[in-house]
């Protein structure tokens, strides 16, 4: 996973945006390229109580980040997680206690995985997301918010950091919105499917639809099938010009019984 793609992937739409919207956009975007580096920096620190690299390889304590910063940085790792290029082409919820496991490849060809589940709904309809994120130095930040679709924002976060021993809450101010890809129209997905193919990734073989759409310098693809919760079971971005502009996560698991890890209830 190379940072460059991660901000590529950012560049568009976000999915889950965990980001306080009085900052303004150039804040916003600049946020968001820290949570990039701190993410995908191979160089990362593995020493220290929360430690974070970002802008030119300086240390951060997330135990002393700006507020407005660690919004960001939580914000970042919602948004890659459910990001698909920025487009909802599926249209295949997450049920509650369904779940999706996520592999790649990080900085020097090591691994990196995600999860995302939908955990289960509060007594108000309320959603409880889990987001796991494993970066290319086997370090693993576990975050589990409560989204209210009806006002859009999540209003609370529980939060694991790679140094942590246990899950502690996180403080969410009023105006943490959750900002959702855009949602694309049948007709749009129809025109960019390429036809059904047959795919294998860690989690099985599928018949998948193959749709490619055109992005700057390059192309976001999908494979997509019905079968399992979200709908893809593969994403690849990639700039033709350079193999080294890539971006791909393939579905190593799936299942209904999603658990919280963070004692959220």
């Amino acid at each position: 996973m190379r940072k460059y793609a991660i901000v590529l992937l950012l560049a568009g739409t976000s999915a889950c945006s965990v980001i306080d919207s009085a900052i303004g956009g150039a804040s916003d975007q600049a946020g968001r390229n820290i949570g990039a580096s701190m993410v995908g920096n191979a160089g990362a620190p593995t020493g220290g109580a929360r430690t974070a690299s970002y802008g030119g390889g300086n240390n951060m304590s997330m135990a002393s980040m700006n507020p407005a910063f660690l919004n960001m940085y939580m914000g970042f790792i919602f948004t890659y997680a459910f990001s698909s290029g920025g487009y909802d082409v599926t249209q295949v919820p997450y049920k509650p206690g369904q779940y999706t496991r996520w592999t790649g490849k990080g900085n020097n060809g090591k691994a990196i995985g995600i999860e995302r589940a939908h955990l289960f709904d509060d007594a108000q309809g309320r959603q409880w997301w889990k987001v796991k994120f494993t970066d290319d130095e086997s370090r693993t930040t576990v975050l589990e918010g409560l989204l209210d679709p009806a006002q859009k924002k999540f209003v609370r976060m529980r939060a694991k950091f790679p140094d942590d021993k246990e899950g502690n809450e996180m403080p969410m101010d009023d105006s943490s919105y959750y900002n959702p890809p855009q949602h694309l129209s049948k007709e749009s997905v129809e025109g960019a499917t390429k036809g059904v193919e047959s795919v294998s990734v860690p989690a099985g073989s599928f018949h998948a639809k193959h749709v490619v759409f055109s992005n700057v310098g390059g192309t976001s693809e999908w494979w997509l099938t019905e079968k399992v919760p979200g709908g893809t079971v593969k994403q690849l971005m990639k700039n033709p010009k350079s193999d080294e502009d890539r971006w791909e996560m393939e579905l190593s698991a799936y299942g209904s019984d999603a658990k919280s890890e963070l004692g959220s209830k």
